[in-house]
């Protein structure tokens, strides 16, 4: 299969930029996640962590889908490749439409101050509704 292409639909993005903002979301939850286990415990910081980790499914689901590589490429370890199975996989149309109903009513990435975060996850998260609708 050609990099960049299935199904005849090419990719917005490229692998450089889907591994980009894979990275910055980890280290945007890894960050987070670190912040709140000094201010307000263990609890909150394991919450927080898996709660924005669901943000890079998103970006998971594409850069397979258009063949751009595999778990792996993006660094992915065993656990987080089976949860994203479990989870997102599982239930494509239902987690991305919930992801991006919620980055469309709150921005959750506050301390993303040139505003990169979001805007590209919204894209993503309705190219993955337009793949999973219409192919």
């Amino acid at each position: 299969m050609a990099e960049g292409i299935n199904m005849g639909r090419k990719s917005q993005w490229t692998k450089e930029e889907y591994v980009k903002l894979y990275n910055t979301v980890v280290n945007y939850a890894k960050a987070l996640s670190v912040q709140l286990l000094r201010e307000e415990g263990a609890k909150s910081a394991s919450e927080a962590l898996s709660a924005y980790n669901m943000f890079k499914y998103p970006i998971v689901y594409l850069f397979l889908h258009y063949h751009y590589g595999k778990f792996e490429d993006l660094g992915m370890d065993s656990n987080d490749t089976t949860t994203y199975i479990m989870m997102f996989a599982a239930n494509v149309k239902y987690m991305a439409s919930g992801i991006l109903d919620g980055l469309k009513t709150e921005n959750v990435f506050y301390y993303d101050y040139d505003n990169v975060i979001s805007p590209k996850l919204r894209e993503m998260c309705e190219e993955v509704l337009y793949i999973e609708n219409n192919f």
